[in-house]
């Protein structure tokens, strides 16, 4: 279940290899589950944000050296 949460497979192909056996278990409800994984669970979070931090922190450290 974790892996599940911290993976947060989208296709099928990703969910498979977290499940053991999971045509045998889920059957159909393999789509349900990744319908339901898609709705409860946050898109995972893009490389591009912690650029943008660090370019904001950066500007800000810069600011502060020019003031005297």
């Amino acid at each position: 279940m974790l892996n599940i949460i911290n993976l947060r497979p989208s296709q099928l192909v990703e969910l498979d290899p977290l499940i053991e056996q999971s045509d045998v278990r889920l059957g159909d409800q393999a789509d349900e589950l990744l319908e339901l994984i898609n709705q409860v669970l946050p898109p995972p979070p893009t490389q591009a944000e912690p650029e943008a931090d660090m370019d904001e922190d950066k500007a800000q450290m810069e600011e502060g050296e020019k003031k005297p």
